[in-house]
């Protein structure tokens, strides 16, 4: 791979891959699960399919997260503003400060020496900030490239390395608000609906118990639930009686990829290195196809077809919205509530829309709409108009500093928010006044 230059930030010469690949083939969390799995060190880059300019890459020591870049700007100053770490003059007077200092100096440093923060806080703003930079590949289209070069730190000279995240964490993130794809259809049709399901602890984790396995992944409410409903035996079938279908589905599978969960005495083939294969050969734990030909559809060109239903789902979503800048709630709540939006469309947004919606309509649904935001953010970090549209709301009910921390943790996570963009602006002009 040649000497690559992104955001500023050199990506040394680190030679030819161990492996490549495409994540149609191999998706993100099954990347970040087998590199957790085997304790792998080294590096993993993605690109657009006929370009060789980085969308993303994480680095790795022992499989936990340890450097993290994104075309997604996440800003460590953000994430500690918006945590209640470190107040507004505090983030300014240390960005002069860093600017000011010898070159390479980092923003987390500079702050803790300036006394606005202490170490600990820095180190789990640096953690939430590698898990979101991780969960944002998850984004990435079909089409991307993977190249993991085994034992090479990429960028060594960029942030500081010894901060290390759970890439079993950042699968379970991902997972959350992404509709279900094609791997996970796959690694569950091994799964009989009946057979019985338990937790298990992993060998490569701390972990003595596993409610402690879990605790390490940072489960929502639902996911936990679905999860302890295996602490004794029990099938995805009694699950899915207790829970909704598709969360259930996505739990057992992210917690199946991240060793958390197993069928009882049931194996899936390719979930493990065979004896004595080197860790660097990059087999991802998938599992192997049902027998018979593989289902695919595709374009002339060769491009894979999208899902049947999402491309009408995106257009539905699109005049929703429309109709909601138009005041028409009642209109895009029957689009948002439609079974093609519902089955189709990305699960976060149509949760934070059809909230922030029933809540125009109904002001006295103003807090369930702000659980039901708040609950889509913590899912789904890299949705950042779940932010924006909690921060109107909490604005509307009087409180405007907490308003403009979710407007900069919108803009965090999509720096393309124009909405939030102009909030944050109105407010430095009126406080310039």
């Amino acid at each position: 791979m040649p000497f690559l230059f992104w955001v500023n930030v050199p990506i040394r010469s680190v030679g030819p891959a161990s492996v490549v690949g495409c994540l149609r083939d191999r998706p993100c969390e099954q990347l970040l699960a087998y590199i957790e799995d085997l304790a792998l060190s080294g590096t993993l880059v993605l690109h657009a399919e006929l370009e060789a300019t980085p969308l993303g890459a994480l680095t790795f020591a022992d499989g936990r997260i340890v450097r993290a870049f994104t075309v997604f700007p996440l800003y460590l100053s953000a994430i500690l503003y918006e945590q209640g770490d470190i107040g507004a003059a505090e983030v300014n007077a240390t960005l002069r400060a860093t600017a000011n200092a010898t070159a390479g100096t980092l923003f987390g440093d500079e702050a803790v020496r300036l006394g606005f923060v202490t170490r600990d806080a820095v180190d789990r703003a640096i953690v939430e900030q590698y898990l979101r930079k991780a969960t944002s590949l998850f984004r990435l289209p079909p089409s991307t490239r993977y190249a993991y070069h085994h034992g090479v730190d990429a960028f060594h000279h960029y942030g500081r390395g010894d901060v290390r995240a759970r890439a079993g964490a950042a699968v379970i993130r991902g997972l959350r608000g992404a509709p279900p794809s094609a791997a996970q259809n796959l690694v569950l049709s091994r799964l009989t609906s009946s057979a019985p399901l338990e937790l298990v602890t992993p060998a490569r984790t701390r972990a003595r118990t596993c409610a402690e396995a879990l605790t390490e992944l940072e489960l929502d409410e639902d996911e936990r639930a679905v999860a302890e409903g295996c602490i004794e035996p029990r099938s995805m079938e009694s699950l899915t009686k207790l829970h909704a279908t598709k969360t259930v589905e996505r739990v057992v599978y992210g917690l199946f990829l991240v060793r958390r969960i197993r069928a009882i005495g049931a194996s899936v083939p390719g979930a493990t290195p065979r004896a004595g294969e080197p860790s660097f050969s990059f087999r991802p734990p998938v599992a192997h196809a049902p027998s018979g030909p593989r289902i695919r559809v595709a374009h002339e060109d060769g491009a894979a077809a999208p899902p049947s239903g999402v491309g009408e789902a995106v257009a539905e979503l699109r005049r929703a919205k429309g109709l909601m800048g138009n005041r028409s709630f009642s209109q895009a709540l029957r689009i948002l509530d439609s079974e093609i939006v519902r089955q189709s469309a990305p699960l976060s947004e149509v949760e934070a829309l059809t909230a922030w919606a029933r809540a125009q309509l109904e002001p006295a649904r103003a807090d369930e709409a702000r659980a039901t935001l708040t609950k889509v953010m913590e899912r789904d970090p890299t949705y950042g108009h779940a932010a924006y549209l909690l921060g109107l709301l909490e604005r509307a009910g009087g409180r405007e500093a907490r308003a403009l921390r979710l407007f900069s943790r919108a803009v965090s996570a999509d720096p393309s928010h124009i909405d939030a963009q102009r909030e944050l602006r109105l407010h430095r002009l009126r406080q310039g006044r």
